[in-house]
């Protein structure tokens, strides 16, 4: 049920796990020579689990956990796979 005094402005840090659009937007101004459409796959992989920006900036720096890392492979493996099917 909608409940208007439950609206609210959401923090710095929910905005970085909260949306594709606002992941994306701020990796769009963390990194403006990457790729926008790899950035707005990356922004669609990272809410599909949860993430946010964080654990991009980790998978950059070559620190996120192992785990999270093949986990994100397998995401991308698996998403680039159904695009060449659909071609």
């Amino acid at each position: 049920m909608y409940d208007e005094n439950r609206i609210r402005v959401l923090t710095e840090v929910e905005k970085q796990s909260h949306s594709v659009d606002s992941i994306l937007s701020i990796l769009l101004d963390k990194y403006p020579s990457t790729s926008p459409d790899h950035l707005t796959r990356v922004a669609e992989c990272l809410v599909t689990f949860g993430w946010g920006v964080a654990e991009y900036d980790a998978y950059r720096a070559g620190t996120l956990g192992e785990e999270k890392r093949q986990t994100m492979v397998a995401w991308f493996t698996e998403r680039n796979s159904a695009q060449r099917w659909a071609a």
